[in-house]
């Protein structure tokens, strides 16, 4: 029975084993295109695998955190608004605020490069 165990283990382990060594030899397609659209070496582009790589769960996790705030919030305005204050309310938001309609843009962590007020 020990054996068996163990060889279930070392099994195990050589499946961990090459999925990690998949995942870091994987590049991030986002990497990829940078790479390419700034000709970046070998170095720049595993860097920048190993920055996004190790960022993405937290973002992901931080989007989910304000999908949640977002609900919650949505509940509230629905026990508090009329239908027709609900409605008006939404018809503010997509004129206001187009993109809150679409999918948030992918986070990259690159600072926007949009003219500072003087």
């Amino acid at each position: 029975m020990k054996i068996l165990q163990a060889v279930a283990l070392i099994i195990l382990f050589g499946i961990l084993t090459n999925k990690l060594a998949v995942a870091a030899d994987k590049i991030d397609p986002y990497v990829a295109s940078l790479k390419s659209a700034l000709s970046l070496n070998e170095k720049q582009t595993q860097e920048l695998n190993k920055v996004f790589t190790e960022t993405h769960d937290k973002i992901q996790a931080l989007r989910k955190e304000i999908r949640d705030i977002s609900k919650k919030r949505q509940v509230h305005l629905d026990a508090v608004l009329t239908p027709k204050q609900k409605k008006k309310y939404e018809e503010m938001q997509t004129i206001n605020f187009p993109a809150a309609a679409a999918p948030p843009p992918i986070m990259t962590g690159v600072e926007s490069e949009q003219p500072t007020a003087k």
